[in-house]
């Protein structure tokens, strides 16, 4: 019963930010669901594997199979992290297009300084001394970047192929009971005024079937690069992947070394191919 109560929680991330919480928790869930099937009889067998199965299912991210049209790297450094040389000479070799960084520090922020030849457009928002986030681009910026109001999304215009597209830094808050999950129908409010297509890369706290990751994307129409595996390590064996990108096509990831940082990084390979493609969903109720 425990057990179909968690599944059925973590698919209420929309009521409240707990459902995001219970839904880290979706996969093992349904394993143990399905261990537990074998022991049952009955109705309750049935109910237990129809629970893992869409429990199983929801988390499956399907590739969306494009042209690779741009490289980005994606990177929380920590705000503390001393390895500044390593992750400059680590971007300077994939030298991808774009470079979306998060917790931008007093700390670390001389990796900016230290880019500005290879990447000359540079766009800082400073939240605080541990949280400011950065978008970096080789091309020519159409107008100056965009900020949220409060921590989350960091938005800067592209050159790519004669067109602008809005590279977007993403750090979402800590998870419910930690925190509240950050004011998403306001982020989604700032994603929407960004006038094209729209790439999002960056720590979102949340693995990508929870709901605060799908209302982002879904609102602006991109999909998730996948194949990246788990960013971060929760305990000493437990592993998710809460480092994401989102393009209009799709795309592949891979994850790079920690270098310093508590979470991995990526560099994706994406998609720009169905960037006229918007699927909107109804903002949930503010919280």
């Amino acid at each position: 019963m425990a057990a179909f109560f968690v599944t059925v929680a973590s698919f209420l991330g929309f009521l409240h930010p707990a459902g995001d919480s219970f839904a880290v928790f979706r996969r093992p869930i349904a394993a143990f669901l399905l261990l537990a099937a074998l022991f049952a009889s009955g109705r309750t067998q049935g109910l237990a594997v129809i629970f893992a199965a869409v429990s199983m299912s929801s988390t499956v991210a399907w590739r969306q199979d494009g042209p690779e049209e741009m490289t980005i790297y994606v990177r929380n450094l920590l705000a503390d992290n001393t390895q500044i040389e390593r992750i400059a000479a680590e971007i300077e070799a994939r030298s991808p297009e774009i470079v979306a960084l998060q917790e931008v520090s007093k700390h670390n922020r001389a990796l900016l300084k230290r880019l500005a030849g290879t990447y000359p457009h540079q766009h800082f928002c400073h939240f605080s001394d541990w949280s400011g986030m950065a978008i970096l681009s080789k091309t020519a910026a159409t107008e100056q970047g965009r900020c949220s109001a409060t921590r989350g999304l960091a938005a800067m215009p592209i050159k790519h192929a004669n067109k602008t597209l809005w590279a977007v830094s993403v750090h979402l808050h800590l998870p419910w009971p930690l925190q509240d999950g950050g004011p998403l129908d306001d982020f989604v409010s700032f994603l929407g005024d960004l006038d094209g297509p729209r790439v999002l890369a960056g720590d979102f706290n949340m693995v990508h079937w929870g709901y605060a990751p799908r209302k982002l994307a879904r609102s602006v129409g991109v999909t998730r690069a996948t194949g990246s595996g788990p960013t971060f390590r929760v305990a000493r064996h437990i592993w998710v992947a809460i480092d994401h990108v989102y393009a209009p096509g799709g795309g592949r990831a891979e994850r790079l070394p920690k270098f310093g940082s508590d979470h991995h990084g990526l560099l994706a390979r994406v998609s720009l191919s169905t960037s006229e493609v918007a699927h909107k969903i109804p903002s949930a109720p503010h919280r």
